[in-house]
């Protein structure tokens, strides 16, 4: 007799182990609807909720579940030799099942998108041929084995383009499409930036913390050079919210509290930098508590200098 669980439970299991469904549901609401407002108010505009508003909150859900389920689906021998506790490695979970909720997800987002949001149609089919690419041929094991810097560089923008897809759903609200102009820029680094630095921070080992057949940022460049590179992308991100706030007439303590952000962060990298050991090796949870940092302060100070116009909306 098979002793895996019917569906539903393994996919219970699924959504509670590698994407917690109770926390990814609020994150894409509140992350949608705070990147239109400031793309609104950026085109100079009131800030509208309508049928784009429920495109762009399921579109930023479903686009993060079908790049989790490529992931997973890219790393699935890896996983049984490196991490037997993972849902799919210990039979909790079907490989099949995967594939299943990565169909499901690239068919929600279609339908979302051709009947929700129309307007925005040509840039979310951009962005889906690039993500469908990436699952061929960047996520592609043996790229990565032949051309690890390749892999690296096509794998990250991947946060660059869910955040350019959310931004044109949100330029298509309201009456008229507005264009993209280069505060919008500034949005999506801001935005964008610091979870591509998360995404490799995350991957940042000390040499005695490196796995065999784990491929990390730091394997390819080394603990020290792979360390730059989070740094770098954390330093345009703010110098990007830096114009973004000067256009949009923020508090000047706005201005203060990032740089002081950024020069603990920036401690954290550099005293990793000099000696790359494990006790120095927290650069992971430095990138998640500064992440969470610097987009609840900037959300506070736009909320705080438009509560009018948004609370209006």
């Amino acid at each position: 007799m098979s002793l895996t669980k019917a569906l539903p439970h393994r996919l219970v299991v699924y959504f509670t182990e590698r994407f917690p469904i109770l926390a990814y549901a609020p994150f894409s609401v509140i992350l949608y609807i705070c990147l239109s407002f400031l793309v609104q108010l950026i085109s100079g505009v009131d800030p509208v909720l309508d049928s784009y508003t429920v495109a762009g909150s399921l579109t930023a859900f479903f686009y993060m579940l079908l790049i989790r389920t490529f992931d997973d689906i890219k790393d699935v021998d890896l996983d049984h030799d490196i991490f037997p506790d993972r849902p799919v490695s210990r039979g909790a979970v079907l490989i099949q099942d995967v594939y299943g909720l990565a169909i499901v997800s690239f068919c929600i987002l279609v339908v979302v998108n051709v009947w929700l949001a129309p307007a925005s149609i040509w840039v979310f089919i951009g962005v889906m041929i690039y993500a469908l690419g990436t699952f061929k041929y960047f996520f592609a094991e043996e790229l990565h084995i032949r051309k690890p810097v390749v892999a690296m560089i096509t794998h990250q923008p991947l946060p660059l383009s869910i955040i350019f897809v959310l931004i044109h759903i949100s330029l298509a609200s309201g009456l008229d499409y507005n264009s993209f102009e280069m505060n919008h820029l500034f949005l999506l680094l801001t935005f964008a930036l610091p979870v591509t630095a998360w995404e490799v921070a995350r991957k940042i080992k000390a040499p005695s913390q490196e796995i065999e057949r784990y491929a990390t940022f730091s394997r390819i460049l080394g603990p020290k050079g792979a360390s730059v590179i989070p740094l770098i992308l954390y330093m345009i991100s703010a110098g990007a919210s830096m114009f973004l706030a000067k256009h949009l007439d923020l508090h000047s303590s706005y201005f203060v509290l990032v740089a002081f952000y950024l020069l603990i962060v920036s401690y954290a990298f550099v005293r990793f930098i000099a000696l790359p050991i494990p006790d120095r090796n927290i650069l992971k949870n430095v990138a998640i508590v500064y992440t969470g940092l610097f987009f609840l302060t900037l959300l506070v100070y736009v909320f705080i200098r438009y509560q009018e116009a948004i609370l209006g909306s």
